[in-house]
């Protein structure tokens, strides 16, 4: 990726995990969702959880760096 590229990770309300990237310099965004397990689309628990692991301990780090 390139410095006008980002990697965004989102936790939705039900759970879902959407992982996108956005090219802040041409506009284009695209992303992938992993649907929350036994809810719709979520078929293998390992990938879905240790997303929302990953996102968990990026907001504790963040929070950390604040301090």
């Amino acid at each position: 990726m390139g410095e006008k590229t980002r990697l965004n990770l989102l936790l939705q309300a039900d759970g879902d995990v959407i992982i996108s990237t956005e090219d802040t310099e041409r506009g284009r965004r695209l992303g992938v969702e992993f649907c929350s397990v036994g809810s719709g689309g979520g078929r293998n628990p390992v990938i879905v959880n240790g997303l929302r692991d990953i996102i968990q301990k990026l907001v504790v780090e963040e929070k950390e760096e604040r301090v």
